[in-house]
């Protein structure tokens, strides 16, 4: 699963590794396909399922805006920002100055913003100490933790998603939500419309929430943005390849030429894509 995906990080080595050993690639998108070959994948063992995140969303039993508003005590008539930042492995030094920069960014702005601490990579201790210094701000509302259900409710209300989070590539555009995206953390991935990207300096960020706001342009373009990783059916597509894949000498024998076909009904490959 999810073969060929980039995120500008150390994981990249290790998912080109693991793709390595795997006989069938389960991609969830057409650039991630493309890595896949590139790195001298047959092109029979790539099958394009989707993104297996967005199943969740299509699935998902939301909570009540107006519930939301009353447990993080904001107003649903203005705009809210969703922030979400964590550790750059290669920026680790950096970690606590990338952070600060778009809090003041968030502070310049002064709109209702919920705010979550980083995941725990290294350089996240630091982020989380310069998050507790701006929590008495009264527009700030700092939680450690939201779980997904909470997260996604969120992000489907609120007005701009800020930070590097790979939510605003991944799930993001399924909400057409407006994502100001911060640094090299999502470097080289896929992105729809609805990602401004911008270096962690607090005037670029600041501007870029001003343009997700108040640009008609660009909310034109977010009206319209069409998330590139699918649909979320990707769990229907596995399952259906896994049940007709055929396990066979030819399908774990990789170092051979192609035989043509690891499927025992090649009438329908769903998600696949030419």
């Amino acid at each position: 699963m999810s073969g060929g995906d980039f995120s500008g990080s150390i994981d990249d080595s290790i998912r080109n590794a693991i793709s390595k050993f795997a006989h069938i690639h389960l991609t969830v998108c057409g650039q991630s396909s493309a890595r896949l070959l590139a790195l001298g994948e047959a092109a029979d063992r790539i099958i394009e399922v989707g993104e297996p995140a967005l199943d969740v969303i299509r699935e998902m039993d939301f909570v009540a805006p107006d519930e939301l508003a009353r447990e993080f005590g904001f107003d649903l008539a203005r705009p809210l920002l969703l922030a979400t930042q964590h550790p750059v492995t290669t920026e680790v030094e950096e970690s606590a100055s990338q952070m600060t920069e778009t809090l003041e960014a968030l502070c310049a702005l002064a709109l209702p913003a919920i705010v979550t601490h980083p995941n725990n990579d290294a350089g996240s201790r630091a982020m989380i100490r310069v998050i507790e210094n701006y929590g008495s701000r009264p527009f700030l509302r700092v939680v450690p933790h939201l779980g997904s259900r909470k997260y996604l409710s969120l992000l489907r209300i609120a007005s701009v998603l800020v930070g590097n989070s790979s939510s605003g590539i991944l799930e993001a555009p399924s909400f057409k939500r407006a994502v100001v995206n911060v640094g090299t953390r999502q470097h080289g991935r896929l992105r729809a419309g609805n990602v401004i990207d911008v270096p962690p300096e607090r005037r670029a960020i600041a501007d870029a929430i001003r343009r997700a706001l108040d640009d008609r342009e660009f909310r034109e373009k977010l009206r319209t943005c069409v998330n590139p990783y699918g649909d979320g059916h990707a769990a229907e597509r596995t399952v259906e390849i896994l049940r007709t894949l055929a396990i066979k000498p030819a399908l774990i024998a990789k170092w051979l030429p192609s035989t043509g076909g690891f499927r025992q009904a090649q009438a329908s490959e769903p998600g696949r894509k030419s």
